[in-house]
């Protein structure tokens, strides 16, 4: 999806999330930090087909790709999970996205404010 807008967050881990438009709702799949493995998730996965029963997760709305290592990305329906989870968004899906990337952090701040308030200690 080169039209995708990239969207990453820092709040409590790093996630980059996808989508068109740069809000949440037109988000399409996400990339969450994780020390052992690779999640490629999904905020409406709860409803997407799943023929190959690697979804996983209990929410109400979101199910994710669990991925051992970097050789498992390579999977032939790894891409059919990303199109059918874009084909969900319909009409925001059609109308493109920016390409560009944006940061977004609420760690950013508070971690600073701990350091200076260390320093003057």
């Amino acid at each position: 999806m080169p039209d995708a807008s990239e969207s990453i967050y820092q709040v409590y881990t790093v996630a980059i999330w996808f989508g068109f438009s740069g809000k949440m709702k037109d988000m399409f799949c996400y990339i969450p930090t994780n020390a052992g493995h690779i999640n490629l998730g999904f905020p409406r996965g709860s409803t997407l087909p799943d023929p190959n029963r690697v979804l996983e997760g209990e929410g109400k709305a979101m199910r994710h790709i669990k991925f051992s290592s970097t050789a498992e990305l390579e999977r032939n329906y790894v891409r059919r999970y990303i199109q059918a989870s874009v084909v969900q968004l319909g009409a925001a899906a059609s109308t493109g996205g920016t390409g560009r990337s944006v940061v977004k952090s609420s760690v950013r701040s508070n971690s600073l404010k701990k350091r200076s308030v260390k320093r003057r200690r």
